[in-house]
Formats: structure tokens, C-alpha cells, sequence
């Protein structure tokens, strides 16, 4: 993770990995007839994509064409998630897919863009659900990513329901110039991010004084935005240009 001094802060990326726990699966192999590939991403037994090419209904792949490259999906009888599969990691029981990031801009006179501005929802089909290796992420000046989630395996049906946020500040005590090489809450927040949710959703809110900080660091981008996101941590880059 990098915040570079000086500039303007962008995101990278829009879309983030994100590792999802999922049971562990026998040695991967190829089947007969199947389809070893969807675009670039291997796809080995016991997912398949096509009619007898999968274990059980939970790994049945769908090759979107229409991306491109061509991308795996999670799919079942009825219904194509729309969650981009990047990984099958079999050993770990775990698959990496790609996670819309939330974000919240406003112009340089202050007022808030809604056409630049989206929360993000991710939803995973049973027995997939988000892993604690991910963490959550806020990245910009005095904003509040916040998510909400669900878990289905839980005792206690009041316990379904999981939330969380992460700050990240700008203010003077703090320092006089945005960090280069860490994420402590200075411009770039994180937090853990609980196992077990096979839903969740983040929004990000911005405090009152945000556009007066951001001119403050001389940070003048177009659009001032800020971003919430969980994201495998060794998979996050962001930096100022």
C-alpha cells in the first residue's frame, strides 16, 4: 500500500480482489470435454462450466462473453451472479473475484456529484461466503466507509447482521504532508473485516469540513472523491500522481 506525497489522489484501480472462504476442494483436475478455460482464468474440476462438467450445483461456472476478456461467473438453474471470478485457489479453498469500490465525490466549489458517487454491494450464492483476509479500507479526507453484511450460520438470528466502518482523517496534528508508505488513518484508514458474511454493502459519508482539508493538502483533482472497499491487503495499491 502506498499514499505518495504531493499531487492528486487517485484510485488505481475501481474494482478490488477480494479473497471469499469457501470449503476445500479435492485436487484439481481437467474433465473430458469440458472447457478448461474462461478467458484467462484456468478452470479445473470440481467446477466446471457446462452440463456434467461440475461437482455440485455451488461450483456450476458461466463464462460471460460478453466482458473482455471473457469472464467466470457464479451461476446456478436460474440465475447469473454478477461476481467476477480472477482466481480458483483449491488448496486454500478460496476464489478471488473483483469488488466495485464505494465512493463519494464533490466538485471544487463543494457541492456533491451524484453522478461521479456509488455505493457498493457485493452478493454471493451459498456456501461462499467473504473471508476475514480481506481488510476494509477509507481512503480520502475525513471520510466514514461503512459497510453492512449478513451471515446465514450463526446461532442467534440477532447475530446476522454485521456492520463496521473506518475513518480516515486529514488534520494538522497529524502532519504536515500525507504519509508515503502506510495506511494509519491519515488520508487512509483500515480496519479488520469479519468472516462469515455472504452479503454486504458499503457506503461512504464525509464529514462537514472534508472540502476545505482537501484544499488545505492542495490536493485539486476535478472531482474530490473519496473511497470505501474491502480488499486482500497484498492487493491494494493506492498512491497520488
Amino acid at each position: 500500500m502506498a499514499i505518495l506525497p504531493a499531487g492528486r489522489l487517485q484510485i488505481m484501480h475501481l474494482s478490488f480482489l477480494v479473497v471469499l472462504a469457501a470449503a476445500q476442494t479435492q485436487t484439481p483436475q481437467v474433465k473430458l470435454n469440458c472447457p478448461e478455460h474462461c478467458g484467462d482464468v484456468p478452470i479445473s474440476y470440481p467446477f466446471g462450466i457446462g452440463a456434467d462438467c461440475y461437482l455440485r450445483p455451488e461450483f456450476n461456472i458461466t463464462c460471460d462473453q460478453l466482458t473482455t476478456p471473457p469472464s467466470p461467473k457464479f451461476s446456478n438453474s436460474t440465475f447469473t451472479f454478477p461476481v467476477r471470478i480472477t482466481n480458483f485457489s483449491h488448496g486454500e479453498g478460496e476464489l478471488q473475484v473483483i469488488q466495485d469500490v464505494a465512493r463519494v465525490c464533490y466538485n471544487t466549489y463543494g457541492f456533491y456529484e451524484a453522478d461521479m458517487s456509488t455505493n457498493s454491494t457485493l452478493e454471493l450464492p451459498p456456501p461462499y461466503t467473504i473471508s476475514h483476509k480481506n481488510k476494509f479500507f477509507a481512503v480520502g479526507c475525513n471520510s466514514v466507509a461503512v459497510y453492512q453484511g449478513y451471515q446465514s450460520k450463526v446461532p442467534d438470528p440477532e447475530e446476522s447482521y454485521k456492520g463496521g466502518y473506518t475513518v480516515s482523517r486529514c488534520l494538522d496534528a497529524l502532519g504536515t504532508a500525507l504519509p508515503t508508505n502506510s495506511c494509519n488513518g491519515f488520508g487512509c484508514g483500515l480496519n479488520p473485516f469479519p468472516s462469515g458474511l455472504q452479503n454486504m454493502s458499503v457506503e461512504l459519508y464525509t464529514l462537514d469540513s472534508a472540502i476545505r482539508w482537501w484544499n488545505h493538502w492542495n490536493l485539486e483533482p476535478d472531482y474530490l472523491c473519496s473511497y470505501g472497499f474491502i480488499v486482500q491487503d497484498d492487493n491494494s495499491q493506492i498512491r497520488q500522481y
